[in-house]
């Protein structure tokens, strides 16, 4: 696992940030917390707060339910470009929770 870096810091936060925009415009599903989340935590941070607590996000079941689970953290941190700055086991988890639906 890598060591996130400022570099990645901003792009990663505006990925974190687009599928938000996109839960609200297309599943008429506004996250709000989690909007809130990058400000305080860094994208980073917040990707890992939510992924160590081992359990789905209300902002993932909200998307299962729309059927939009592309749109969720757990799709976004499995992307080529992230997966590196997350550990083997937060990854497994990603993938068990999405079951494949990124």
């Amino acid at each position: 696992m890598d060591t996130p870096t400022r570099k990645a810091e901003e792009p990663f936060v505006s990925e974190l940030r687009a599928p938000a925009a996109r839960a609200n415009a297309e599943a008429q599903y506004n996250p709000v917390r989690f909007r809130q989340m990058p400000a305080e935590h860094g994208g980073f941070g917040t990707a890992h707060r939510l992924l160590e607590r081992g359990e789905p996000s209300d902002e993932f079941t909200g998307m299962l339910t729309a059927e939009r689970a592309n749109l969720t953290l757990e799709c976004l941190v499995q992307r080529p470009e992230w997966c590196r700055f997350f550990s083997t086991s937060a990854l497994a988890l990603t993938k068990k929770m999405t079951g494949g639906r990124c």
